[in-house]
């Protein structure tokens, strides 16, 4: 389904008219626009143009009510964020979209309408149990990119990939770690964890995050000293990528404990003596959870301590640490690369493993 071809009309209808500007250009906009409105209303009900930076409903992306941290909604910003919002399954309440967007985002978008004559029936559904039987009605507006741009403040040599999206924080997990990370239950599944320790910088925690699902991570586990994964800057960091994880945050020792009786490896990254060298580890078993500490702390001793490996990257002489993100991703790496593999033979990785998929792409098979 493409029903908006026209959109696809590049550059933004400002820029069409350079003499008269904005005003003409909007005129524009809703003339080539005003059918698909009209099917985008019937399909949602609350779908329409903004043209005005003073308009209440834009006052959520405002800069100064951005910023503003908020219990019940998660803040996205980017086109490339709110794509993996509207992938994933969180209740949208409402997004903030350029209609040079609707053409590419219209698959993923419409699930979190209502259709025509469907009772009220919501296709976007919430991955937590809890959440389900209360659907919110997502709010729709569009708006050009300069319009957006003074509205957030945020100020980019382009505006084409502004886009803003708010989303219903999930209830906290009740269904404990079986429950949250997918293969947990099963001994013989591949188990990839991240944890994070005491980080308190947003960027820091969305860019690990990243880093995390580049390298296959199936949760993401969060102390609860740990920055909000959820950040509004943490998201943006992470492209969004935070919305393909599972997150399950609480005192990092016990939920180790727990990895560690359904047969989870437990590998923390320091600096301190005792720990071993990464290259000096031939192999890991497929079922692995890594955690990293703090940007000036490290990994808390309580955390350490239950702990089957303690690991540390080989450094030029003289240097001592490297910046949390780095070091994750060469470990992440590298707890990859020595999941239990021999030559191109798998023995004990689940088939779906992303090692078994990458090895059997080697192997021609």
């Amino acid at each position: 389904r493409v029903p908006f071809l026209a959109l696809r009309f590049q550059p933004p209808p400002q820029a069409l008219f350079p003499c008269i500007g904005r005003p003409l250009g909007w005129l524009w906009m809703a003339l080539v626009l005003d059918e698909d409105l009209d099917r985008l209303r019937r399909l949602a009900g609350n779908a329409r143009l903004v043209t005005d930076p003073e308009d209440p409903a834009l006052a959520d992306v405002a800069d100064a009510n951005w910023r503003r941290p908020s219990d019940r909604l998660i803040k996205v910003e980017t086109e490339e964020a709110v794509t993996e919002l509207l992938r994933s399954g969180f209740v949208v309440e409402k997004v903030v979209l350029q209609p040079a967007h609707l053409s590419d985002l219209w698959p993923v978008l419409s699930r979190h309408f209502a259709e025509p004559g469907g009772g009220g029936r919501w296709a976007g559904q919430p991955r937590a149990e809890g959440v389900g039987a209360e659907k919110a009605r997502c709010e729709l507006l569009l708006g050009d990119g300069a319009l957006l741009s003074q509205v957030s403040g945020i100020r980019k040599s382009s505006n084409l990939g502004l886009a803003f999206a708010l989303a219903r924080r999930q209830p906290p997990n009740t269904l404990g770690l079986e429950g949250a990370v997918p293969g947990l239950g099963d001994r013989g599944a591949c188990v990839r964890i991240l944890a994070l320790d005491g980080l308190t910088d947003a960027f820091n925690v969305g860019a690990c995050v990243r880093t995390a699902v580049a390298f296959g991570a199936s949760a993401l586990l969060c102390s609860e000293q740990c920055c909000d994964p959820y950040n509004a800057r943490a998201v943006r960091s992470s492209r969004g990528l935070v919305f393909r994880l599972p997150v399950v945050v609480g005192p990092l020792p016990a939920l180790l404990q727990e990895l560690r009786g359904l047969g989870v490896t437990t590998a923390a990254a320091v600096v301190q003596p005792g720990a071993r060298f990464l290259d000096e580890v031939p192999s890991l078993p497929n079922r692995w959870a890594l955690v990293v500490g703090s940007e000036h702390f490290g990994v808390a001793d309580d955390t350490r301590e239950v702990c089957d490996l303690l690991l540390k990257v080989r450094m030029a002489e003289g240097v001592d640490s490297l910046n949390v993100v780095v070091s994750a991703g060469v470990l992440l790496h590298g707890c990859v690369e020595r999941e239990a593999l021999d030559g191109r033979r798998l023995e004990g990785v689940d088939a779906d493993c992303p090692a078994a998929l990458a090895a059997r792409s080697e192997g021609g098979g």
